[in-house]
């Protein structure tokens, strides 16, 4: 009984445990800038949309998954109507690339 309480509380934890964050930017905004912060270049604006990018961190029982992190970044961006078009889909793999999985 006790294996198994360990392995369901496990799954709850592996399930990713994302740390609440506002959700409410918009995805488009966050790969503008985000492109922009690849590039070298970055606006005040910028602030908010790539805070909420960096809000979403997934830990799994272990601690920080950086993997799981990536997913779910990746999944924000892909949010953005836009960003599965054959021109912004390369930035959004490439801004995911470099930050996808910094804690």
């Amino acid at each position: 009984m006790r294996t198994l309480t360990m392995l369901a509380a496990s799954a709850v934890v592996a399930l990713a445990v994302v740390l609440p964050g506002r959700a409410k930017a918009d995805p488009c905004s966050a790969i503008l800038c985000l492109g922009g912060s690849l590039e070298g270049t970055g606006s005040p604006t910028c602030a908010e949309p790539i805070s909420e990018y960096f809000s979403i961190v997934v830990f799994d029982f272990f601690g920080f998954d950086p993997v799981a992190t990536a997913a779910a970044r990746l999944a924000f961006l892909e949010g953005c109507p836009e960003a599965s078009f054959p021109e912004t889909a390369p930035v959004v793999q490439a801004i995911n690339i470099a930050y996808g999985e910094i804690p």
